[in-house]
């Protein structure tokens, strides 16, 4: 893969995987890559890039999904619970944006000036430190930034947020790199 093929149209910088299953777990990983059966917040993402208004102006073929920590769990609910022993242990190197990890940050984290960054990490108050940590080191590499530290999550519960976030994400993607922002209710 050349470095420009490796570069994302889309960055995506999330708090946990979610419910993301490899399509054949025998498959070997090839260069970090593997084919996988999207979850809901997943298909909500490819949605929005293969959505008509949004390919008028960008050419996007792939997304690039990056998490706020190694720790994973499909529950958020079990995720939070277990966040704070996981950094016990582990200390802040289970976060891709430690500065321990520097070097590996700068390898997975290519941006062009064309690429979107998209900072949809939730607003849970346990992770405060961790997207302010990762907000810190990804900030020079986001074009517009809309004084509103903490993005918001990727799967709106109701049609009318739906609706409303959809819009908001088509809208932003006619702008520059943004930070997702909460739908309100009409």
């Amino acid at each position: 893969m050349s470095e420009e093929q490796s570069i994302p149209d889309v960055m995506i910088v999330m708090m946990n995987p979610g419910y993301n299953n490899p399509k054949n777990p025998q498959e070997e990983f090839q260069e970090g890559i593997i084919e996988i059966i999207p979850d809901i917040t997943l298909k909500a993402i490819i949605s929005l890039m293969e959505d008509d208004q949004v390919q008028q102006k960008y050419s996007m073929n792939w997304c690039r999904i990056i998490n706020l920590s190694d720790y994973e769990h499909p529950n958020i609910d079990k995720f939070i619970q277990k966040f704070d022993y996981y950094c016990d242990i582990y200390d802040d190197t289970h976060s891709l944006f430690s500065d321990e990890r520097k070097q590996e940050f700068d390898e997975i984290f290519l941006v062009s000036p064309s690429s979107i960054v998209i900072l949809a990490w939730g607003n849970n108050p346990q992770m405060a430190d961790l997207r302010t940590k990762a907000y810190e080191t990804v900030q020079d590499k986001i074009k517009q930034y809309n004084n509103k530290v903490f993005g918001w999550f990727f799967q709106p519960d109701e049609k009318h947020q739906k609706l409303c976030w959809r819009y908001s994400y088509q809208r932003a993607f006619k702008q520059y790199n943004y930070q997702a922002q909460k739908c309100k209710k009409y």
